[in-house]
């Protein structure tokens, strides 16, 4: 079994599948538009593998899924994470290519790998259990975090 953490990629056919890939950049538009830059590794001659980079482009017909399959927003997807994709396998010429994103899906981080933010509160939403840290004046200088029993607050 190779234990290489950087993802692969599979092509059945016009689409591809990239498990384990990580995300190098996430530019949200909106809750359901946007792009990810994702990199992976795919197989090459002589069992050598090279690592390929894509930007994903999401809109309103991407399935966006967290690791328990529930629904999410591409404004949950940070830079570091892991996903997995399902994408076309038709692709723009440009560097990185560009292609259209199906799924994806956001894999459980070990505990080692949780993330860590630290910014100013804006705003406490007890109702919906959420926390908005960044500039309280302007929405594209925000981020919202969504609290669980498992989530852990330092001072």
């Amino acid at each position: 079994m190779d234990n290489n953490p950087h993802g692969t990629i599979l092509r059945p056919s016009d689409i591809i599948r990239a498990n384990n890939a990580l995300v190098e950049e996430a530019v949200c538009f909106s809750y359901a538009t946007g792009f990810l830059l994702i990199s992976y590794r795919t197989p090459g001659a002589n069992r050598n593998t090279s690592m390929q980079r894509v930007r994903l482009n999401v809109d309103r017909n991407t399935i966006l899924l967290n690791s328990l399959g529930r629904t999410i927003s591409l404004c949950n997807i940070r830079t570091g994470m892991r996903i997995n994709a399902v994408f076309s396998a038709r692709m723009t010429r440009s560097n990185p290519p560009q292609a259209t994103a199906f799924l994806i899906t956001t894999l459980r981080q070990k505990r080692e790998e949780s993330m860590v933010s630290t910014g100013r509160i804006a705003f406490v939403d007890t109702r919906n259990s959420t926390v908005t840290t960044g500039n309280p004046n302007n929405i594209n200088d925000q981020v919202r975090y969504v609290v669980t029993d498992t989530t852990t607050i330092l001072d």
